[in-house]
């Protein structure tokens, strides 16, 4: 009797274990203190409104790298909001319960469908700081909510990029050529 009872309590647990899943919110609407996203610097006035996006990189880790971040892609929804907001959705990742390393990206969508693209456009973009994000376990004893980002998201600031000084350099040559052939 004891054999079956060790038996089913192993296959339980591993049962138990294999459905396990980890959740954070994807928002910052509501959070204290505020985490807005602004236009240029934070606490300038100017906040995101629903022409940007917003998508988040991670590594199922804890103290991961930036070059250790995973882009999502395309698969999360994206939804900016006016006033500096942003609203995903709960965010689940299977078979992983434990402290995640996450950082959020927000971009001016015109620029291009992704941060990269955006970035490379030479669009409005940003990022936050690099987090450490514990997980909340639905299906834990007992269960756990999605953990939200307030207190560990601050605000952070979309800014267009500085033209280089190699580029200003070569614009300042095509003038200096331009008026010499006049």
């Amino acid at each position: 009797m004891k054999k079956v009872a060790i038996i089913a309590s192993v296959f339980i647990c591993t049962a138990l274990q294999t459905f396990a899943q980890g959740q954070f919110n994807f928002s910052n609407i509501g959070l204290s203190p505020a985490a807005l996203v602004y236009v240029g610097s934070v606490g300038s006035g100017v906040l995101t409104d629903n022409t940007y996006d917003f998508n988040y990189v991670y590594a199922l880790a804890p103290n991961a790298t930036a070059s250790q971040l995973t882009s999502i892609g395309l698969a999360t929804p994206k939804v900016g909001m006016a006033g500096g907001e942003f609203l995903g959705g709960t965010q689940t990742f299977a078979n992983y319960t434990g402290t995640i390393t996450l950082q959020i990206q927000a971009w001016k969508a015109a620029g291009g469908s992704t941060y990269a693209q955006a970035v490379q456009n030479g669009a409005y973009a940003g990022e936050s700081s690099i987090m450490q994000v514990a997980l909340g376990n639905p299906q834990g004893s007992p269960p756990g909510t999605a953990t939200k980002l307030g207190g560990i998201l601050s605000s952070f600031a979309v800014t267009t990029p500085e033209p280089s000084t190699i580029a200003l350099a070569v614009i300042g040559l095509s003038v200096l050529l331009f008026r010499r052939r006049k």
